[in-house]
């Protein structure tokens, strides 16, 4: 039987590298073999293959911050600042580091301990608007804060799949 790190890293691989699970292709298929001029070109508003190569990576590189024990420091706000792709050698490395991050992931996840799946893996601690993942259980961070009335609220908020 197939564990929850094992099912997710799958899959994660089969969109991200070498799968063929949706649309059946993959990012890797799709960004492998596009000149740098065919990755920055735009139709009309709609995003450059460039920019959702970028934006993709983005999120993969906060994620895998917060994997090694640092903080979730993304926000959605930056994750279309592509720096200006020039010429082949930027597409080349934009590329790289987004194969090399989506493997890294992957491994991560595949490391990580089946129990995290039921656990809550985000939180904020302590509540000092810095978002760091807990591997541990969050709610030790909720019952240390010292604000009695953030703590309640937080406590008997529902949650948002709750939510009708």
């Amino acid at each position: 039987m197939e564990t929850n790190k094992i099912a997710l890293a799958h899959r994660l691989r089969e969109v991200l590298l070498n799968g063929t699970w949706i649309a059946n292709t993959n990012f890797k298929e799709q960004i492998t073999g596009v000149s740098w001029k065919e990755a920055i070109y735009r139709v009309e508003q709609l995003n450059s293959i460039a920019m959702l190569t970028y934006h993709i990576n983005y999120y993969i590189q906060g994620l895998l911050e917060v994997l090694r024990g640092g903080t979730l420091t993304i926000h959605d706000q930056f994750s279309f600042d592509l720096p200006d792709i020039r010429n082949k050698k930027d597409w080349e490395h934009l590329t790289k580091e987004f194969l090399s991050n989506a493997e890294l992931f992957a491994r991560h996840v595949e490391q990580m301990d089946d129990q995290i799946f039921s656990q809550t893996f985000v939180c904020f601690g302590p509540l000092n608007n810095q978002t760091k993942l807990h591997i541990k259980k969050c709610n030790l961070c909720l019952w240390k804060s010292e604000n009695s009335a953030v703590r309640r609220s937080l406590k008997s908020s529902k949650k948002p799949w709750d939510r009708a």
